[in-house]
Order: structure tokens, then C-alpha cells, then sequence
């Protein structure tokens, strides 16, 4: 998973407060899922809990597991406002759900997270043994084809800067095939995979930044030097207002939609 420890706590209150678009397509992909009131549900890569708590008055039972403890926190603050008994938020990434057991669930889901994931193969392995045999996984995810317009920004801007950073981003994303190839290879029936445009609007260019740095866990132009690093943002703020609509600045992504399920007959995945 992507390093958190750059996360604090104020950058994940930022994040619960301006995270509307990773929630607005985390209800989408439940949507899909049809989750239903029986069902034992694990959302990973969780952060502070929105779609999780939203979810919980459907569901037998549901986990949130995030591996900032920082968003955890915002979590379990939120929850305990709520007279929900059927959740959990645990701190975890994908790189040890198998800590639940196997056959444990009848819906994974990653909502805005399969590209903050290094090891993409080890987790679809590790979410395949802890679903239940039928059991369906949700993947919302940016798309590797489509790089969202500030990370377009900033490469452009490090590039003029004579600065070769992938700190600019350290999200890896995939596109259509690779997802494919990734669910296939790790057992799963591929059910569905769309790619969907995503305009997201802000009011100024510096609540458009601060947006991605709460997204990122402040790793955005996390390897750039400091002394140079405002200099950098400063660049991007200023091509930044270039994308003034009447809606706002407007920042877009590709959003992939993956639907799978795990086979009845799982005699044979192999772990």
C-alpha cells in the first residue's frame, strides 16, 4: 500500500470533509454490487468511514479496515456518534486480510484504493481467499490510460523544472486489460469493467491541490527538495487557473468499474 506516514491528523479531517467524489463513486460501485441486509461485507482502504457507515444499516455486518491510523481514528470517532453495532474499523491494508480467515465474506469492495496498491496480484489473491465461494468484488479505481489533469499538471511543470519526480504521484493505476488480466489470473469470473469520464470541480485552484494532497496522504511532490517544492506548487496553481469554468476548476479523471466474482467451485485456486 501507499506510505501513510505522511498522513496527520489534520490532512485526514481534510479528507473526510472533501472526499465527496471518491464517495459519490464508492455509492455508484455499491450500487452495483447489490449488497443486501445478510451480507458480511470488508470495505478496504476505507479512510474516515463514509461509505462504510452509509452502508451499515444494510448489512449483516460490515468491516473498514485503512491503513493511516489517522483515518481510522476519524472512523471510529464518527462511529461511535452512531447507534451501530455491526461495524468495525480496523487498522489494515489489503497486504493482511487474510487475518480474517478464508471463506469469510460476501463482498470485498476498494473504493478509490486499487491504485494506491503496489503489490496488485498478492492482494486480489488475498481478497479471493477471504470471499466467500459466489462471493463479489467491487473495484473503483483511476484508470493508467487517463492520468487525472493536476498529475498531468505537475509532470509537465517538474519537467520544465529539469526535475525527474514520481512523487509528483505515487499512485500506480491500471487500465482495462491489466484489470482484466489481474482478476483473471487471480481466480476470479470478470463480470463487468467500465471506464468513466469524472469531471470534479473546485472553487479556486488552492482547494483544488489541497484536495489532492488530502487524497494522496500528503505524498504529493512528497520527493521533491523543500526548498524547491513551493516554487513547484506555486507553477501548478498558476496552470491550474487555466482550468476556470463556470462550474469551477475543473480536474478530470477516468474512473475504472470493475465487477467479479469468486467461483462456486474454487477447488481450483491454488494459494
Amino acid at each position: 500500500m501507499i506510505n501513510v506516514n505522511h498522513d496527520s491528523e489534520s490532512l485526514a479531517e481534510k479528507y473526510d470533509k472533501v472526499s465527496k467524489y471518491q464517495y459519490i463513486n464508492g455509492l455508484v460501485l455499491v450500487k452495483k454490487l447489490n449488497i443486501s441486509s445478510g451480507h458480511k461485507v470488508l470495505d478496504v482502504g476505507c479512510g474516515t468511514g463514509r461509505l462504510t457507515l452509509k452502508l451499515a444499516g444494510k448489512v449483516d455486518h460490515i468491516t473498514g479496515i485503512d491503513p493511516s491510523i489517522q483515518r481510522i481514528e476519524v472512523a471510529r470517532r464518527k462511529l461511535t456518534q452512531m447507534n451501530q453495532e455491526n461495524v468495525t474499523f480496523e487498522l489494515g491494508s489489503s497486504d493482511d486480510i487474510c487475518r480474517y480467515g478464508e471463506d469469510v465474506f460476501d463482498v470485498v469492495y476498494l473504493s478509490a484504493v486499487f491504485h494506491w496498491i503496489n503489490d496488485k496480484e498478492e492482494a486480489l489473491n488475498n481478497i479471493y481467499r477471504v470471499l466467500k465461494p459466489g462471493g463479489k468484488l467491487g473495484i473503483c479505481t483511476g484508470d493508467k490510460d487517463h492520468p487525472y489533469t493536476v498529475k498531468i499538471i505537475a509532470k509537465e511543470v517538474l519537467r520544465e523544472a529539469g526535475i525527474i519526480d514520481e512523487g509528483a504521484d505515487f499512485s500506480a493505476p491500471v487500465n482495462t486489460v491489466e484489470l482484466d488480466s489481474l482478476l483473471r489470473k487471480s481466480g476470479f469470473r470478470v463480470m463487468e469493467i467500465k471506464l468513466k469520464k469524472d469531471s470534479r470541480y473546485f472553487e479556486t485552484p488552492v482547494k483544488c491541490l489541497e484536495y489532492v494532497e488530502a487524497s494522496s496522504f500528503g505524498n504529493f511532490l512528497g520527493n521533491t527538495l523543500v526548498s524547491v517544492r513551493d516554487n513547484i506548487k506555486a507553477e501548478i496553481l498558476a496552470e491550474l487557473k487555466k482550468y476556470q469554468t463556470p462550474k469551477g476548476i475543473e480536474s478530470v479523471y477516468y474512473d475504472l468499474f470493475a465487477l467479479a466474482d469468486k467461483s462456486l467451485d474454487n477447488s481450483h485456486k491454488k494459494f
